[in-house]
């Protein structure tokens, strides 16, 4: 049996922070964000590169009858409520499709409520995504993907972002 204390040690921890938008804004530049496709489904994503890690919306695991794949570390996710959220799940090599170009990611689920999909520094580092925030843009330059480009939508108003650090 394993002891408490090496359990602890072996769950990766995640801080998540929440930043409210004020509504007077009328766009967000700091971010950028579209829709998708996943696995062939229109699905709003955020490009987020405080994220650590890649998140997506229970509701849009319902929509689309994903199966999770158990991990043996779990998760450990702190709210800025300093609620902690243990997840065990993620949805790996989800297919996502930008201009008929498939980059697969792997999604941990949380409760977001104004994005479906939270793209971190895990699946931009991944497929040499550079972000420019002021045009909206995500050039892409890896093997599969070189000269694709992403361009996001001008008017963002979500209500909070969130941002997974490791601690």
């Amino acid at each position: 049996m394993v002891a408490e204390a090496d359990l602890e040690s072996r769950v990766t921890k995640l801080r998540v922070e929440c930043l409210p938008l004020p509504k007077r804004r009328l766009t967000a530049p700091n971010v950028v964000a579209g829709t998708l496709l996943l696995n062939h489904l229109p699905v709003f994503v955020l490009f987020y590169s405080r994220a650590t890690h890649s998140f997506i919306a229970y509701k849009t695991i319902e929509k689309l009858g994903m199966s999770p794949y158990r991990v043996f570390m779990g998760f450990t996710i702190s709210t800025p409520l300093r609620e902690r959220v243990d997840v065990d799940i993620v949805y790996k090599n989800v297919r996502l499709f930008i201009m008929r170009c498939e980059l697969s990611t792997d999604l941990i689920p949380l409760p977001l409520h104004n994005f479906d999909i939270i793209l971190g520094m895990d699946w931009l580092g991944r497929h040499r995504a550079q972000m420019n925030c002021f045009a909206k843009t995500i050039t892409f330059c890896g093997p599969i993907s070189r000269g694709v480009v992403f361009r996001g939508e001008r008017n963002v108003i979500p209500n909070y972002f969130i941002s997974a650090m490791t601690t």
